[in-house]
């Protein structure tokens, strides 16, 4: 999709949260999330999914989370 890596389990009923490439936020998910390490590499962009939230690495998203966000997204991730 456009020129977005998009992994194959994700669905359009799961809500996307973007994150900003190399941001505070960008850094942040990466260690609450080091599955996302690999993925993340890819460029310019990439959209992994997840259980109940797909994650998007590209130009224009969050670059700071807000309080309990990060924790939100890392719950809705993975379970």
């Amino acid at each position: 999709r456009d020129s977005t890596w998009t992994d194959l389990r994700h669905t359009n009923s799961l809500r996307v949260v973007t994150v900003e490439p190399f941001s505070d936020a960008y850094f942040e998910l990466l260690r609450a999330l080091p599955e996302l390490a690999r993925p993340a590499a890819l460029q310019p962009a990439v959209l992994v999914a997840g259980r109940r939230v797909s994650i998007k690495i590209g130009a224009g998203g969050r670059s700071a989370w807000g309080e309990g966000e990060l924790e939100a997204v890392i719950r809705e991730f993975r379970s």
